[in-house]
């Protein structure tokens, strides 16, 4: 039997395609971050791997294009025996006519404890 995935929060972001969006794009993820209690370990993890990503969306995928745009989705669900997942999809707009191409980061707790036991007992 499948076990679903119940989402408890997804927030969905878009940012211009210039180089000030990785500052911003970091801010609204470690905001996010915070809200849920994330250690500051994990954020840190969190935080260089948001800024690499939307860094290559603007540079590479974007060339600097601020007329397209950086989306940022992130999603905290929980899954199975209550493990709580955090996703953070970053896209960018290769033209205006074709569809986001994601490059996913999926990020799992890597002490299984859920992201509450972290919060509550470090």
């Amino acid at each position: 039997m499948v076990t679903p995935s119940v989402t408890l929060e997804t927030t969905e972001l878009s940012f211009p395609s210039r180089i000030e969006a990785v500052n911003e794009a970091a801010a609204a993820v470690s905001e996010f971050m915070n809200r849920l209690g994330i250690g500051e370990d994990v954020a840190f993890g969190v935080d260089m791997a948001v800024r690499e990503a939307v860094t290559n969306a603007v540079i590479h995928g974007n060339k600097l294009n601020d007329a397209k745009v950086v989306e940022i989705r992130q999603r905290w669900h929980q899954g199975a025996h209550d493990q709580e997942t955090i996703t953070i999809l970053i896209c960018d707009w290769r033209s205006p006519r074709t569809s986001l191409r994601p490059g996913r980061s999926k990020i799992k707790n890597p002490h299984r404890k859920s992201l509450k036991e972290i919060a509550e007992n470090g």
